[in-house]
């Protein structure tokens, strides 16, 4: 009868343990909600030159589709009336390229960058930091400026500012 009485002593003993543990542990990690964009967006704005000075340009009637080797081809955008776009860069590969349709003419936007995975912070995770090396662009254009090489969701505070301009 002794060594019932102890073995349910231990085992009882080991379960407030356990018990006091499964309490006590988690309250000693905060849990934070990500409330922050991970992914980093390349901006692309349309301009044209009139009688010298530089001007908001519209394309009308636009649909962007993604092309990524070995997969199908993904829909991006499809709008009326549209003077910048923002495009996902590929953070699997070094170069990412888009099929624009417009007014049924059908063009590819080609762009090399280098890719860097950093952690963004412990709650939202990692984020990828993109340098714009090239772009090529089979769109009749007047000229393609590269504004801003680094396309980083850490730096983008504001929204309008583009990486790419495109004069049409």
């Amino acid at each position: 009868m002794q060594g019932g009485w102890r073995h349910r002593r231990r085992t009882t003993g080991r379960a407030v343990w356990a018990l006091l543990a499964g309490l006590l542990l988690p309250s000693c990690y905060t849990h934070y909600v990500c409330d922050q964009d991970t992914d980093s967006y390349l901006l692309v704005g349309f301009r044209h030159i009139v009688e010298g000075e530089v001007a908001d340009s519209t394309l009308a009637d636009v649909t962007v589709y993604g092309i990524r080797e070995n997969r199908a081809d993904s829909l991006i955008l499809n709008v009326r009336d549209v003077s910048k776009m923002s495009l996902p860069l590929n953070p699997h590969a070094d170069i990412s390229r888009f099929v624009i349709e417009q007014d049924g003419q059908l063009d590819t936007l080609t762009v090399n960058h280098n890719n860097a995975v950093y952690l963004l912070s412990y709650s939202c995770g990692f984020a990828t930091r993109f340098q714009l090396l090239d772009v090529v662009c089979t769109m009749d254009t007047d000229s393609l400026v590269i504004l801003n090489p680094n396309v980083d969701v850490k730096y983008e505070t504001n929204l309008e500012t583009e990486h790419l301009l495109l004069y049409l």
